[in-house]
């Protein structure tokens, strides 16, 4: 990371351009030297916590099968005292989704400032498991809305926005920037659009690399894909939530429905609960 950041920073000032970098983490390493350099790189680790104990070790486990939340924990302090600002990335799953609200008011209490919620739709949800989803984020939100009005230290950005911003942001927009600005580099060398699309789904992997280190960009059709426009969603064309949403991840939904621009119907759901809660948020 260090040879990485040292590198990419050299070359911007050669070219003229501006270098940000920005890494995830599950902090069980982490030392004050880590801090340090990204602090001198003007960057903030974001943590991977998926909740309470039970919850967090259920899945985030160490090579010998014991849980890391305690390990994250102890790293808590040094991290409050030199980074100050704690976010973490919370994956919710379909056998820990009951314990979503109270999770985020707990890591809150213990120092987690900024909440970035996603649920793991590489999983199946059951009816039952959305709908305790959909009731799990109300309480999330609930919380959120008298925190804010406490003027607490936290930040859910999904929750900041109106409903008629979303649409505003949304409702032109296919996709992410996987493939445009956004390029993701595997251990061998070849390019992919984002992380995902890099041995996250073995039924899918190596059909989006779009080149190499050494010869760059050399399938430019492909990458041609995922900056195509709106036209292409055509499952969407009748939908009422398609101004509110981006059409889903490319790479879930190659995986799940066979089509870049066809969202697997887990993608329609979670899209449907924030609209709901955004439409709370107006009407108060």
């Amino acid at each position: 990371m260090k040879f990485v950041a040292e590198y990419a920073t050299e070359k911007a000032s050669q070219l003229g351009k501006e270098v940000k970098f920005a890494c995830t983490t599950n902090a069980t390493l982490l030392t004050e030297e880590h801090l340090r350099f990204t602090q001198q790189y003007g960057f903030l680790y974001l943590l991977s916590i998926d909740g309470v104990k039970e919850v967090h070790d259920k899945y985030r486990v160490k090579a010998n099968g014991q849980g890391s939340f305690d390990d994250i924990m102890k790293k808590l302090p040094m991290l409050k005292r030199l980074q100050g600002w704690l976010g973490t990335r919370m994956t919710v799953n379909p056998d820990t989704v009951h314990r979503l609200s109270e999770s985020v008011q707990a890591l809150f209490e213990m120092g987690i400032n900024q909440f970035l919620i996603g649920v793991n739709t590489d999983v199946p949800w059951s009816k039952e498991a959305m709908r305790t989803y959909a009731r799990e984020m109300r309480k999330v939100w609930e919380f959120y809305q008298q925190k804010k009005r406490e003027r607490a230290p936290i930040r859910i950005v999904d929750f900041d926005e109106t409903l008629e911003e979303r649409r505003n942001r949304l409702c032109s927009v296919w996709g992410c920037d996987a493939g445009r600005t956004r390029v993701a580099v595997s251990t061998d060398g070849k390019l992919y659009p984002c992380a995902r699309f890099v041995s996250t789904y073995p039924e899918i992997d190596g059909k989006y690399c779009l080149g190499d280190v050494w010869q760059g960009w050399t399938d430019l059709e492909k990458r041609l894909d995922l900056m195509a426009g709106l036209e292409r969603r055509t499952k969407c064309q009748n939908c009422k939530l398609a101004d509110f949403c981006t059409g889903g991840c490319p790479a879930v939904n190659l995986y799940t429905t066979g089509n870049l621009y066809e969202p697997s119907p887990m993608d329609c759901q979670i899209t449907a609960v924030y609209v709901a809660l955004l439409r709370r948020k107006d009407r108060k």
